[in-house]
């Protein structure tokens, strides 16, 4: 691209004019002409070459001056796609990118140091308390995301947030639940239809959503296998969809099988009642009224709560600093996984989309496991002198 620069005598305020093509005007037949106007030569010099490099680094010829609202407005409509959930934190970002910098700020004009101090200044959208780590994270990361549809469109050239890292985040250590603790808490639930939550969580590695939405129609009695996959909505019952929608089968072990087999089946779903069921039924009917999202995690009342109750009358002790919940059930049975298969085996059974997340979550070493370590050894040499 070639910028001309010439004087205009009939401009005495800024003389100095930029003249350059753009794209092909269909209307015309002819390229877009346009011109910039300064009030001395090394002003329009500097800014013709700063035109040229941004060209030749994807920026449009044309100028066009793209509007963040606008811009905004049409990202969401292209992705309308978005889980109800996944929209919803779409539209806290949404929310504070337009309250920071506005709906009529140029695109052109945000660039790296402007989104740092956006990130640097996050705040809560109702209160003036300091952001937590995580929530900066899940900001940046859709910022990201956001303006690379912007390069993608080529509103701008660079995306202002891609080499901006959040704060250093400190990962809560998590309980592993040992075979001995899982039998202690089985022994210490009152209730069947819990006890076959927990199975579920610990033996095969449900999510919390994917066992309390098993049906009984996804359990093949005579090859022992679970299929996990979406479900679409309809009138009665609500949709299900997989985190990633990381479709998969598990084979579950003689143990669970043998405790579904001799287990009464009450409703479509494995872990409800008859009574559980029909609220179920009940909920999505106003949930749908009321053009509310549907979460699994609602069908299930009161299932924190009464799992600490159940652990603590299992007498498991637990550090203060690590966590014990519901979760911490399917990570202790991943972390089995990951004790005695290949990381690519465990990542397919856990439904991760990256093994790096695998790699990263459930390389767990406590002791628990540097006394089973030297037990093998033992096992081993006496093996040997035999």
């Amino acid at each position: 691209m070639k910028i001309s620069i010439s004087r205009d005598s009939r401009n005495r305020k800024r003389p100095w004019v930029c003249r350059w093509f753009g794209e092909y005007d269909p209307a015309t037949g002819k390229p877009r002409r346009y011109s910039k106007a300064f009030a001395r030569k090394a002003v329009a010099e500097q800014w013709a070459a700063k035109k040229s490099v941004g060209v030749m680094q994807g920026e449009p010829l044309d100028e066009k001056k793209e509007m963040l609202g606008p811009f905004i407005d049409k990202w969401l409509r292209l992705n309308k796609s978005l889980r109800p959930g996944t929209r919803k934190l779409y539209g806290y970002t949404v929310e504070r990118l337009l309250n920071h910098f506005g709906r009529d700020y140029p695109l052109l004009k945000l660039t790296t140091d402007r989104a740092e101090v956006f990130i640097a200044e996050l705040k809560p959208l109702k209160s003036d308390k300091d952001l937590s780590g995580w929530s900066v994270h899940r900001t940046l990361r859709n910022c990201k995301t956001i303006f690379e549809s912007a390069v993608r469109w080529h509103c701008i050239a660079l995306n202002p947030f891609h080499h901006i890292k959040g704060p250093r985040l400190r990962l809560r250590p998590w309980h592993y639940v040992k075979p001995d603790e899982y039998k202690a808490l089985l022994e210490a639930t009152p209730t069947l239809h819990r006890k076959v939550f927990y199975t579920l969580c610990y033996t095969g590695g449900l999510r919390f959503s994917e066992a309390v939405s098993l049906r009984w129609v996804d359990i093949n009695f005579l090859s022992s296998e679970v299929k996990l996959d979406n479900r679409a909505a309809t009138d009665k019952e609500p949709e299900f969809l997989l985190k990633d929608y990381e479709r998969r089968s598990i084979t579950l072990p003689s143990s669970t099988i043998e405790m579904l087999e001799n287990f009464e089946a009450l409703s479509p779903y494995v872990v409800m009642t008859k009574d559980k069921y029909e609220r179920l039924l009940k909920k999505w009917s106003a949930y749908q009224e009321a053009g509310r999202a549907w979460r699994w995690t609602d069908s299930l009342y009161n299932a924190g709560r009464e799992f600490a109750r159940h652990w603590k009358n299992a007498g498991i002790e637990v550090e203060p600093d690590k966590k014990l919940s519901i979760h911490t059930l399917r990570k202790s049975c991943i972390q089995n996984w990951a004790d005695g298969l290949p990381m690519n085996v465990t990542k397919e059974l856990a439904g991760h989309s990256s093994i790096a997340t695998t790699v990263k979550y459930y390389t767990k070493v406590d002791a628990y496991h540097r006394a089973k370590a030297a037990t093998t050894i033992d096992n081993l040499l006496a093996k040997k002198l035999t």
